[in-house]
C-alpha cells in the first residue's frame, strides 16, 4: 500500500514543513532588507519574545470560550443529532 495520500477536487493543499520554513527565512530576508534600506536600528529580543507570548495569549483567549461551551454539552446531546 503506497503511503501516498490522494486529494479530493475540493479539498485545498496543505502547507508542508518545507513551505513554513520557507516563509520564515522570506520574513527574515524581507525584515533585514528593509533594515538596511531605510537604514533602521535592529529590534530588541525583548519585542519579538512579548509579540509571540501576547500572540500566543490571545490564541489561547480566543479558543477557550468555545471550548467551554463544548465542554458544557452532555455527549449524549452533542452526537444525537449527528
Amino acid at each position: 500500500m503506497s503511503s501516498v495520500q490522494t486529494r479530493t477536487a475540493d479539498a485545498p493543499p496543505q502547507a508542508t514543513r518545507r513551505d513554513w520554513i520557507g516563509l520564515g527565512v522570506l520574513a527574515l530576508a524581507l525584515g533585514y532588507w528593509l533594515s538596511t534600506a531605510f537604514e533602521l536600528p535592529r529590534l530588541n529580543l525583548y519585542y519579538l519574545v512579548a509579540g509571540v507570548l501576547a500572540l500566543w495569549i490571545i490564541s489561547l483567549a480566543a479558543a477557550l470560550w468555545p471550548a467551554r461551551r463544548a465542554s458544557m454539552v452532555s455527549p449524549a446531546v452533542a452526537t444525537r443529532t449527528v
